[in-house]
C-alpha cells in the first residue's frame, strides 16, 4: 500500500507546480519532495510530472491522479481542522449582530449546526431593525460579525460575503380570497391591501426599486418594523406581504398561508456575513465565521 504521505506531498507539488514552494509549505527540503515523488511514480508505474528548466507540469496521468487526490485531501484537511478546533474550542463567546430575516433564513440553523460540533461555545445575539445598523455594530466593535440580508452597503475596512441566495415571494393568508387572475402582474398589486416594511429597511428599499420600475404605489395598511411582524398579519388576513421564501416554507407546508404567483420575476437577494478582516477575532468567532463560509461554499 502506498504511503498516504506521498499523496499529500503530491497534492502540494501539483497545487504549486513547484517542488521548492511545496517544500517550503511542508517545512522540508526540495530533495525530500523530489525523492518522495520519484518513489510515488515508481510505485504507480508511471510519470506524474514533466520537469524542465521552467519548472514542473503534470502529465496526463498526473492530472487524472490529481483530480482524485485534490478533493480527498481537501476533505482530510477539513476534518483535521474541525478536530483541531473542537479540541481548542472548549470555551468562548461569539457576538453576532443580525436581523429577523437573516436569523430565520440561515443564522438559527447555522448556530444549531455549529453548537453540535462545539457545544462549549456560547452565542450573544443582537437584533437590529435594519441591515445597515447590524453591519455598523461590527465597525463599532459591538459584534464580531453581522449576518444580514441585502441590499446593504459596507465601507472599508468592513468586508461582506454572500452566504445564502434567496427569493422573496408574495403570500396571503389561508382565508384571503385568491386574485381573480393568476399569475398576478406587479402592476396589479396596487389593487390589494399590503403589509409592507418600514422605509429604512433593506427589504423596503429592495421592493421600492421594483415598484418604481412598474410605476406602482401599494395600498399599505400596516407598516411593521421587521419581516417577523409581517407573517402573523398576513396569516390573519390583514393584507398581502412579500417574504423571503425560507421564512415561510413551514407555513406554506401547513397551509396557513399560500403563495401568489407573479407574472414578473422577483430578483434574488442574499444573506451576507459582514466582518472586519483587520480586527483580530477570538478563536470562537473565527471558527464560526469560517463555518458560515464553508457551509455556504463561499470564497
Amino acid at each position: 500500500m502506498i504511503n498516504f504521505e506521498y499523496y499529500k506531498i503530491f497534492y502540494y507539488a501539483a497545487k504549486y507546480k513547484n517542488f521548492t514552494k511545496a517544500a517550503a509549505f511542508l517545512s522540508t527540503s526540495q530533495s525530500a519532495i523530489s525523492h518522495a515523488m520519484q518513489n510515488l511514480e515508481y510505485q504507480l508505474g508511471c510519470r506524474l510530472f514533466t520537469r524542465s528548466n521552467r519548472g514542473i507540469a503534470l502529465t496526463d496521468e498526473g492530472e487524472k491522479l490529481y483530480s482524485f487526490v485534490e478533493p480527498g485531501c481537501q476533505q482530510f484537511f477539513k476534518g483535521e481542522s474541525l478536530i483541531s478546533q473542537s479540541v481548542k474550542l472548549e470555551t468562548g463567546t461569539v457576538h453576532v449582530a443580525t436581523t429577523v430575516t437573516a436569523f430565520e433564513c440561515i443564522l438559527a440553523d447555522a448556530i444549531t449546526g455549529f453548537t453540535s460540533l462545539f457545544p462549549n461555545v456560547n452565542f450573544r445575539l443582537s437584533n437590529f431593525s435594519t441591515s445597515g445598523e447590524a453591519a455598523a455594530a461590527v465597525k463599532n466593535a459591538a459584534a464580531d460579525i453581522s449576518v444580514v440580508p441585502s441590499p446593504v452597503e459596507v465601507a472599508p475596512p468592513l468586508k461582506m460575503h454572500d452566504i445564502l441566495k434567496f427569493t422573496s415571494i408574495l403570500v396571503a393568508g389561508r382565508d384571503t380570497p385568491p386574485p381573480a387572475r393568476i399569475p398576478l402582474h406587479i402592476s396589479e398589486l396596487e389593487n390589494y391591501p399590503f403589509i409592507f416594511l418600514a422605509e429604512n429597511t433593506a427589504g423596503r428599499r429592495f421592493f421600492d426599486e421594483i415598484l418604481k420600475k412598474y410605476c406602482v404605489t401599494l395600498d399599505v395598511h400596516v407598516v411593521p418594523a421587521t419581516n417577523g411582524m409581517v407573517l402573523p398579519l398576513v396569516r390573519r388576513g390583514v393584507g398581502l406581504g412579500f417574504l423571503p421564501e425560507p421564512m415561510v416554507s413551514e407555513e406554506l407546508s401547513r397551509g396557513t398561508v399560500y403563495k401568489i404567483p407573479l407574472a414578473e420575476e422577483i430578483p434574488e437577494r442574499s444573506i451576507c456575513v459582514v466582518h472586519e478582516p483587520s480586527k483580530p477575532k477570538s478563536l470562537a468567532a473565527t471558527a464560526f465565521f469560517n463555518y458560515l463560509l464553508e457551509s455556504a461554499g463561499a470564497k
